[in-house]
């Protein structure tokens, strides 16, 4: 056999023992030692692995929630415009009634679009008050016949009694003042002027 040479020991200290130049004998482990040893590292492992899992768990839950939480808010942006567009369903069929009601009723559009009520009942109740409340139509003018026409021949009577009046309040003596007043300014009557 090969001579080992071992160092020499270095100078320690004074109060230090020098060091054992024989190297210490290598540990030996029994089998129970060995199972008890691989035992708590794979209890170290298994732990680990537990706690990144429930890590894992925990953020995908919590990615989860936020991605429900979005869903939440879709479901109740969707409810909303349901509801919209229920309303808008509900409105157009009234409308639909009430121009029914309307027609049956012969109601001018004036009248039709004054109509209020949740349903056909209600609405033709209205009706029936509308029709109650109507004014009667104008009288057609007595001077021309035909209630006053589009070429304007009607509103020219109107202006014709209107300066009558005029000239007649004048004439009664209800205008003190040689000078024409506002209305006959207006009018195009002149004081003192008559006819």
């Amino acid at each position: 056999m090969a001579e080992e040479t071992i160092p020499p020991p270095a100078e320690k200290p004074e109060g230090e023992k020098p060091a054992d130049p024989t190297p210490a004998p290598a540990k030996l482990f029994t089998q129970a030692d060995l199972d008890r040893i691989v035992r708590n590292r794979l209890a170290d492992e298994k732990t680990r692995t537990e706690r990144r899992i429930a890590d894992e768990k925990a953020q995908a839950e919590a990615a989860r929630l936020a991605a429900q939480g979005e869903f939440k808010v879709l479901a109740e942006q969707r409810e909303r415009e349901l509801a919209d567009l229920r309303a808008e369903v509900d409105r157009e069929r009234l409308n639909t009634v009430r121009a029914k009601v309307a027609a049956e009723k012969k109601l001018t559009a004036w009248e039709a679009s004054r109509l209020t009520g949740a349903n056909e009942a209600e609405l033709m109740a209205d009706a029936d008050e509308a029709i109650k409340n109507r004014v009667p139509p104008v009288a057609p003018n007595a001077r021309n016949g035909d209630g006053g026409t589009p070429d304007g021949a009607g509103s020219k009577n109107v202006l014709e009694q209107v300066r009558a009046a005029a000239l007649a309040e004048r004439e009664a003596g209800r205008a003190n003042s040689q000078h024409a007043t506002p209305l006959e300014d207006r009018l195009g009557i002149s004081a003192g002027k008559t006819g």
